[in-house]
């Protein structure tokens, strides 16, 4: 039988996880991934091939992804998988959620080009403080969030 105190335990550390990982998630987007997408597009690396064929995969991987996993499913049963076994599985199960991401939101669910990403966050929008001429023309050097 299970007494509370081990639900009260459970339900603390569940929210000791869910927590660090949203702290987690929180400091990779301030930190990382926007210092990523800047630096992508300042040195232009989004115009190499295989970084925007590595991003956005044809629609024949994905579907052959089906079939690799279906492979490795039957490959289990004569033994444990081997290192690069194991890679190919964890890559055709990721193929699945971004899938149906993909499908279902369309572009919303992709991140927006660097540029429009620039533009949105650091170009000066017109205000009721610089039209007034009260303020600097570039917009007081704040960031429009």
């Amino acid at each position: 039988m299970t007494t509370t105190e081990e639900y009260r335990n459970l339900l603390r550390r569940s929210l000791i996880v869910t927590g660090s990982c949203v702290l987690a998630v929180v400091i990779c987007y301030f930190w990382v991934d926007r210092g990523v997408a800047f630096f992508v597009y300042n040195h232009h690396i989004n115009s190499i091939e295989i970084f925007r064929w590595l991003t956005y995969p044809p629609p024949e991987v994905q579907n052959w992804s089906a079939l690799v996993l279906t492979v490795l499913i039957v490959r289990r049963a004569w033994g444990p998988f081997l290192r690069w076994q194991k890679v190919l599985l964890v890559a055709c199960v990721l193929f699945f959620p971004t899938y149906i991401v993909d499908r279902d939101l369309g572009a919303t669910a992709t991140s927006p080009p660097p540029a429009e990403l620039v533009k949105a966050i650091y170009e000066p929008r017109e205000t009721d403080y610089t039209r007034s001429g009260r303020g600097h023309e570039s917009g007081g050097g704040r960031m429009n969030v």
